[in-house]
């Protein structure tokens, strides 16, 4: 089961990022079965591996939306190594993917490592004050934009993007 432990005593804490590990690992396909496919509401699962560096570029990126949207959804994440069987029932052949789940399917995922902002609008995790009526009457969904203003340089831009 998925519990938030944040606050509590004993709660991991990752020294070189100076947050709280509030992602659950899943452990197994039992596991995988309960706590994401009959899961209420939304749960958003990390399919990584240790070996692989874009996972851990991906890491604490998730970390980081798990805080923002603990109100909305849980987060997860699975290593595929140690739990192939549903990597395999996924058809995820390249890691990281990042997918939301809901009602025991797949409403969205996304391949490769990116921002966060990249990662909340593939995935279409909207916070209700994001959504506002266009001209037509039509919502409109602003989610994560990259940062605006002059970037300076190839490798600013690329910076100031992966912030998003």
């Amino acid at each position: 089961m998925l519990i938030d432990q944040r606050g509590a005593e004993g709660v991991p804490f990752d020294e070189h990022f100076g947050v709280a590990v509030t992602v659950h690992e899943i452990e197994g396909s039992e596991a995988f079965v309960s706590e994401v496919l009959q899961a209420d509401g939304q749960v958003v699962v990390d399919f990584y591996a240790d070996w692989c560096a874009p996972c851990r570029q991906v890491s604490p990126v998730i970390e980081a939306l798990s805080e923002k949207w603990k109100a909305s959804a849980r987060f997860a994440k699975l290593d595929v190594d140690r739990v192939p069987e549903i990597a395999s029932a996924l058809g995820i052949r390249s890691i990281p993917v990042v997918a939301l789940f809901q009602g025991g399917e797949v409403k969205a995922y996304m391949v490769g490592a990116a921002p966060g902002h990249v990662i909340e609008q593939q995935l279409g995790l909207v916070q209700e004050s994001q959504v506002e009526p266009d001209e037509e009457g039509e919502d409109d969904i602003h989610v994560g934009d990259p940062p605006d203003g002059p970037a300076k340089g190839p490798i600013a831009a690329v910076k100031a993007w992966w912030r998003g």
